[in-house]
């Protein structure tokens, strides 16, 4: 029997165990409920272009505000191992809760591979650096927060300068993956079986991150006035790209990204189908031909169709041709541009945000693809709070789409906030589920 007498004689990383191992069973028994599988069937369906109904899914919150507002998402273990794994099921947990809508939980916890060489950067900067942290000038408004409001200076404005873009050296931290798996399996045993995982999605924009490095009122000049040395810099970023990619297949690093929930590609809905090879996912012999790829060019919104796929598409077009699906966009409006991404031969899903015009996107779209809807998710942070306009929103989509025969996921994302109010967003999933005809 637990109590605060034995309880005071654990260590602290006992304890932590035990709190975490709690939230584990918590999450298995979830995780073994039969509309698992039936969830899985349905994004099975979807993705392979046999849509039974449309799908729901809210991918990305703004869990800074919700971890200052819910005292059951506060972190109490002590170490960083523990710490990320309690996160994990109390982020799970808290997203059963009151975003559920076809969210799919597997009953296993991926422990991935420690390695150095995950970005592309410049020299002269850290081996840490990530794309984001290329600008120098940085102004951070709130530390603590992913989402944080940035001014940068450019750093590429010169041929010279495109050449400072490095190719990351992939290099594997053996103890420290083993470290972490050994400590995974110890923390939720018996309840929650870990397995080793390679690297299942690798993001990539490069013409948004080359906007990051080159200014975005200066890339859209400079298409016009210098664009050969743009089609130099997103070479050179493309290449060192497929240059990682390359050492990734060497050291056998890929998994398989369309078994396990959660592989998400492009921030889309799940990925799983059987029209690619179940290879595993670790040191399995994965190849790109047996995953999702995907990109997307936000920074292109304004742009003409023809200059999209001059300076976007046609170096993007390397990259998706290694894999076996591919998923094009993000939360851009995409419906001028239909007609430029069929070009990607392996093309299957196709984002878009709500800016669009809805009849011309579903009428292009067609059978053919995936539809990956964005809906404007500006409501959750009104006062008053009314679903009306969102549903409204919704209910056209669904006319507009079902009319051309789409196959539809709405995936409602970059929610900024929520007013601290879960039961906003657990209304809107009420909603949408009821709309597209799942079973309560």
């Amino acid at each position: 029997m637990i109590s605060e007498q034995n309880l005071s004689h654990l260590s602290r990383r006992d304890q932590d165990k035990l709190m975490i191992r709690g939230l584990a069973r918590e999450f298995a028994e979830i995780a073994n409920l039969p509309v698992q599988q039936e969830k899985k069937r349905l994004w099975k369906d979807l993705n392979q272009l046999s849509m039974k109904r449309p799908m729901v899914m809210v991918y990305s919150f703004p869990w800074i505000e919700a971890e200052k507002s819910h005292p059951e998402l506060l972190i109490r273990s002590s170490h960083p191992v523990d710490q990320e794994i309690e996160r994990f099921l109390k982020r799970m947990l808290f997203k059963w809760r009151y975003m559920k809508a076809d969210m799919v939980i597997d009953p296993i916890y991926l422990s991935h591979v420690f390695m150095n060489g995950s970005a592309i950067r410049l020299s002269n900067q850290p081996a840490e650096a990530a794309w984001f942290s290329y600008c120098s000038n940085i102004h951070v408004i709130d530390q603590g927060n992913p989402s944080r409001a940035q001014a940068f200076r450019p750093v590429i404005h010169d041929e010279d300068d495109i050449e400072r873009i490095m190719s990351p050296n992939v290099v594997i931290n053996s103890r420290l993956t083993e470290l972490y798996f050994e400590r995974s399996a110890e923390l939720l045993h018996p309840f929650i079986k870990v397995r080793k995982c390679g690297v299942q999605s690798i993001p990539f924009a490069p013409i948004d991150e080359l906007a990051s490095l080159w200014g975005i009122e200066a890339l859209m000049i400079d298409m016009v006035e210098r664009p050969e040395l743009i089609h130099r810099a997103m070479e050179k970023i493309v290449s060192t790209y497929i240059k990682r990619l390359e050492q990734l297949i060497t050291l056998d690093l890929l998994a398989t990204n369309h078994v396990t929930a959660g592989s998400i590609t492009q921030g889309m809905g799940e990925s799983i189908t059987d029209e690619l090879p179940d290879k595993g996912l670790y040191h399995a012999g994965v190849k790109p031909e047996n995953m999702w790829g995907g990109t997307a060019a936000q920074i292109m919104a304004g742009v003409s169709p023809q200059m999209h796929e001059r300076f976007a598409l046609d170096h993007e077009a390397k990259w998706l041709e290694r894999f076996g699906l591919s998923a094009y966009g993000c939360c851009e409006p995409l419906h001028k541009k239909i007609d430029m991404l069929k070009k990607i031969k392996n093309l299957r899903k196709i984002s878009m945000s709500s800016w669009i015009d809805i009849e011309e996107a579903a009428d292009k779209i067609g059978k053919k693809y995936i539809f990956s809807y964005k809906p404007n998710p500006t409501f959750l942070a009104f006062e008053p709070f009314d679903l009306a306009q969102s549903k409204k929103e919704l209910e056209t989509v669904l006319s507009k789409t079902s009319e051309h025969g789409c196959q539809l996921e709405v995936i409602l994302r970059t929610i900024i906030s929520y007013r601290s109010d879960p039961d906003r967003i657990k209304q809107w999933v009420d909603m949408a589920m009821n709309l597209v005809g799942a079973r309560p």
